[in-house]
């Protein structure tokens, strides 16, 4: 029964807050000490009527949690405060990680449809001009059909280097996009398995208004 409970009372007490709030913080200030570091941040939230949890999310998991202070600009009412580590976010880098590869798998297809379009087009470049040195040794060599011939010749190379400079374009845009969905996978693998800090306020507000909270921290 007790256990019942506990898990009864928790459930009261989080649905209590009706909403959670994560929120991106920025570094204002470092103080470095022998063995630890003070960090100061700022986040402006927007904080609806009622009780909430405003979450900052990516922070230090070695967060002294008996050195957090928070302050705000506002008439908030803040509850608790507390730290945790998120181990959540790795199913997230990792739906991420899933989606960066289906893109590089689809630009990779794109480009060697790319270089097979570039190969064609020079396969018949290199075909047109060696037709263009038989011809010139063939019996049929009258005015007219050199002219018939040349004109046929100047046309067709002229639509393969067009052709040849647009495939061109394509292939270096397409191989940005593979070098830079390579380097977004290299850095989310470098990620994988960790946890991130988190700090999680608790707060009241008796009408919706933003403010402007500043947090600070010593981490080891």
């Amino acid at each position: 029964m007790k256990t019942l409970f506990s898990v009864l009372c928790t459930i009261l007490i989080t649905s209590s807050f009706a909403n959670e709030i994560s929120v991106e913080s920025k570094i204002k200030h470092v103080t470095v000490f022998q063995r630890a570091a003070q960090i100061q941040r700022s986040a402006q939230v927007k904080v609806p009527k009622g009780k909430h949890q405003i979450v900052l999310t990516n922070l230090s998991t070695r967060v002294n949690q008996n050195s957090i202070q928070i302050t705000g600009d506002k008439d908030i009412t803040i509850l608790s405060v507390s730290f945790q580590q998120n181990y959540l976010k790795n199913n997230e880098e990792n739906e991420k990680t899933k989606r960066i590869q289906d893109s590089l798998n689809l630009m990779s297809e794109k480009l060697i449809d790319i270089k097979n379009n570039q190969w064609l087009l020079r396969e018949e470049k290199d075909l047109l001009l060696k037709n263009k040195a038989l011809s010139q040794t063939g019996s049929n060599n009258n005015t007219e059909e050199i002219i018939k011939r040349a004109n046929f010749y100047r046309l067709r190379l002229r639509e393969i280097v067009t052709e040849e400079t647009k495939e061109n374009k394509k292939h270096n845009e397409c191989q940005a996009i593979i070098n830079k969905l390579n380097a977004q996978l290299r850095q989310n693998r470098a990620v994988k398995g960790k946890s991130v800090g988190e700090i999680v306020i608790e707060v009241e507000s008796k009408l919706t208004q933003t403010t402007s909270m500043q947090v600070s921290y010593n981490v080891s």
